[in-house]
């Protein structure tokens, strides 16, 4: 099999959608595709700005600024022991103020291994834009919110089948209606109507028209 040769790896970074960002160990960009130069964009930063040669750690707090600032202590820790070979891979979601707009980020750290070697020679960022998710999983959370169950023993009259809520004795539907999002249509069941209206209970024996 033949080597891989440099040119054939930055065709492959290139290829893929997702943002990418190679550092040095001393944590300078070394390389970007043009995912991550589409992305900085997206998120005002200047379509003219450099990253290579850029010292990632010194700008994190500027374009990626997040409203928590313990992600750069955060980011800054789990690269070092990605270097030293204390931590495999590193992942974390964040949120960005884009304009008026709430933006959801997953950035994927991993180490950068030389070809052949178990040596690490930077890092590997890889950030994808999780909004849509994000959105989904809020969507998912309020529909689970919308949903109410009763748990518990329930005192139930014996005979009239009202029930006990807060001293006072209501219906059923009253009681389930006001704890659950349950809506109710009357009817009468065959027993009832034999039961209160025996003159028409005859309709109810004859045979049904298949």
């Amino acid at each position: 099999m033949p080597n891989l040769t440099s040119t054939f790896h930055n065709e492959v970074i290139h290829s893929l959608q997702h943002s990418i960002a190679v550092l040095d160990c001393d944590g300078y960009v070394i390389a970007v595709n043009p995912a991550w130069g589409l992305m900085s964009t997206s998120n005002n930063v200047p379509s003219n700005f450099q990253w290579i040669g850029i010292n990632f750690f010194q700008i994190c707090e500027s374009p990626f600024r997040t409203e928590n600032r313990e992600i750069s202590t955060l980011l800054m820790n789990s690269f070092q022991s990605i270097l030293h070979g204390q931590l495999q891979s590193f992942s974390h979601d964040f949120s960005l103020m884009v304009g008026h707009k709430t933006q959801w980020f997953m950035l994927d750290v991993s180490p950068l291994v030389a070809f052949g070697m178990n040596s690490i020679k930077g890092a590997i960022l890889s950030l994808t834009n999780i909004s849509s998710r994000k959105q989904l999983e809020h969507d998912l959370q309020e529909s689970l919110s919308q949903i109410r169950t009763l748990r518990g023993l329930i005192p139930i009259c014996a005979v009239c089948k009202r029930i006990k809520d807060e001293e006072l004795w209501n219906a059923i539907e009253q009681f389930l209606e006001k704890h659950t999002y349950a809506e109710f249509t009357h009817d009468i069941c065959p027993d009832c109507i034999r039961s209160l209206y025996p003159k028409y209970s005859s309709v109810l024996d004859r045979p049904t028209e298949s």
